[in-house]
């Protein structure tokens, strides 16, 4: 698998809440990507009454999950500063605040994809035989948060064109996967996740279903720890799972589609206890550059990738030059 969509992770997750695109325009930052939030509520097509409010289902979605797909929208996002604290702050950088408090209540945490200039295609990365680097600021990441790049094997229209109940597609955020199996996701393949859900009490909930995939965590890391870690799954490509096949206890943890655990690595963890942190070897409370190779069996596009050895170094400095 070399076709993956990237994604940009502050801790708690954010979701789409609808598979219909609403008559307020999607306005991303600048850096061309998309944000999924739970900031934003499902609304009736025909009228204004919330499909899904504060985490729960309201009558408006009674039915099937089909029915309510159909009858459901979602209105973009016009500010993505205000609404989740994520804002362009030089050409090619993010910024991502945990918490932010608008008129529109309190957004924590958020996610966002690449998407491609047409604005309604997730960009897919060919990482095979190549290179993939970013410069990363830490610093005012604490303990108990944290921030995470890492790849998915998402649909790239979002589930759009498989699924003709979803209209919305990649440009509202939807067909979100990974090696968790998430089943707080409100829309599962053209169909909102009714059955079984469960509201948490805090804007989201569980249902029934998850949604799993391969996932590749290129970094999760905050100022004083950080990992690498890739989670395998079968099948390669986005799966719909139930029951046992989600893996969500300890009994059945290792017979569902993916690899929760994943195989990691942590330099911490592994004896280099005065190379991360603060004030060490790699200062965090500096920016820096993380540098990741995807090396394969005969260095060609093509073959196997049998390593991918990671560097974390000063900004500016690149252990592996061109």
């Amino acid at each position: 698998m070399d076709l993956f969509s990237l994604l940009f992770l502050l801790q708690l997750l954010s979701h789409s809440n609808t598979q219909q695109p609403g008559k307020t325009p999607e306005n991303p930052a600048s850096f061309i990507i998309t944000d999924c939030g739970n900031g934003s509520k499902c609304k009736e097509v025909s009228e204004k009454n919330y499909c899904n409010d504060g985490g729960a289902w309201t009558s408006v979605c009674s039915g099937s999950g089909e029915e309510c797909a159909k009858t459901c929208m979602i209105d973009g996002t016009e500010n993505y500063a205000e609404t989740y604290g994520v804002s362009s702050t030089a050409k090619g950088s993010i910024t991502m605040r945990f918490l932010t408090r608008s008129a529109k209540g309190q957004n924590i945490g958020s996610r966002l994809y690449f998407l491609e200039s047409s604005g309604d295609k997730y960009h897919m990365f060919k990482l095979k035989n190549r290179q993939f680097e970013f410069d990363v600021d830490v610093s005012k990441l604490p303990c108990g948060v944290k921030g995470a790049l890492y790849f998915t094997s998402m649909e790239q229209d979002g589930g759009k064109s498989k699924h003709p109940s979803n209209a919305a597609g990649a440009k509202y955020g939807t067909g979100y996967c990974d090696a968790k199996c998430p089943k707080d996701i409100k829309w599962v393949e053209g169909q909102a996740n009714i059955k079984g859900w469960k509201a948490d009490g805090e804007g989201s909930g569980k249902g029934d279903m998850g949604v799993c995939c391969p996932e590749m965590d290129v970094w999760e890391a905050n100022s004083f720890a950080q990992a690498f870690t890739s989670h395998t799954c079968n099948p390669l490509t986005s799966k719909v799972c139930t029951g046992d096949q989600c893996g969500d206890t300890s009994a059945n943890r290792y017979n569902g589609f993916c690899d929760k655990d994943g195989c990691d690595f942590a330099s911490y963890r592994f004896g280099a206890q005065d190379f991360y942190g603060q004030g060490k070897k790699l200062d965090t409370s500096k920016k820096f550059t993380v540098i990741t190779q995807f090396i394969t069996q005969g260095n060609t596009n093509k073959g196997g990738t049998h390593r991918s050895p990671q560097n974390v170094s000063p900004s500016g400095w690149n252990p592996y030059p061109k």
